[in-house]
């Protein structure tokens, strides 16, 4: 590929930001693979798997499931998100609230435990109801190269800021996340803000003690570098999708 045609990276996410915005429903089924200490002999893993179901405006449901360490033969540890468009719930074994103030919070809850997976995608179909929206708002980016990714090809971008690294593989002819990468080193240095709107309920403020009470543990670890790689599988856009599906069990 020569200088002169080089892709904007720009556009790339802009463009690819607007396919999120406007579909009308979205469906998918995805991994996040975390490695901690990645190539030394610490190397852990965690491995979360999960569903996607949206149809606008905000019907909406979101689970998953996650196992802690290799080799993965410990229990499945379920979590539910469901929004009928009117009522949000949140059923999880590690959050005591079922029932939600608003879909931005139960996604909020859910962002962590699911190691970003309730955000990222939620986030782009969303972008007004969602507080704190920028899965793709960034300032600066750089095209990497043109790679394949479950036999697509795609564009591969990168953006950075102080304290993390993200690669994005987008779909070039579907303009859509196919995967996600990002580096980013867990200690003394690293911290995360909380905007006050976020803490307006009893259970927002169980969870930002929770963070809080974290972040302070990881204060008092030595720096952890982290990779964390997210695989966006069967995504269909625009399909047909009945109400039945933003239920607890969401069956159709």
């Amino acid at each position: 590929m020569s200088g002169g045609n080089i892709p904007d990276p720009m556009k790339i996410l802009t463009n690819a930001s607007g396919t999120y915005a406007e579909c009308k429903t979205y469906r998918d089924h995805g991994e996040v693979e975390v490695i901690f200490h990645s190539g030394s002999p610490n190397e852990q893993r965690s491995r979360t798997w999960f569903s996607t179901f949206f149809k606008r405006p905000k019907m909406f449901r979101f689970a998953f499931m996650m196992q802690m360490t290799e080799p993965f033969n410990g229990p499945m540890l379920v979590h539910k998100i469901w929004c009928d468009g009117k009522t949000t719930h949140f059923k999880s074994p590690t959050w005591p609230f079922e029932q939600q103030e608003s879909l931005s919070m139960a996604i909020a809850a859910a962002t962590g435990i699911s190691n970003g997976s309730a955000y990222r995608i939620p986030n782009l179909l969303m972008p007004d109801l969602i507080e704190g929206s920028k899965a793709l708002r960034v300032t600066e980016a750089k095209y990497v190269a043109e790679e394949t990714i479950a036999e697509q090809s795609c564009h591969r971008v990168s953006a950075t800021d102080a304290s993390r690294k993200t690669d994005f593989w987008i779909s070039q002819s579907r303009s859509i996340i196919l995967c996600v990468q990002e580096h980013v080193e867990l200690g003394p240095n690293w911290s995360k803000s909380f905007d006050q709107k976020q803490l307006d309920s009893f259970g927002a403020v169980v969870s930002w003690f929770l963070t809080q009470f974290t972040q302070e543990m990881i204060h008092k670890m030595d720096p952890i570098p982290v990779i964390t790689n997210t695989f966006y599988r069967d995504v269909v856009l625009n399909a047909s999708m009945p109400d039945s599906c933003f239920s607890e069990d969401g069956r159709a």
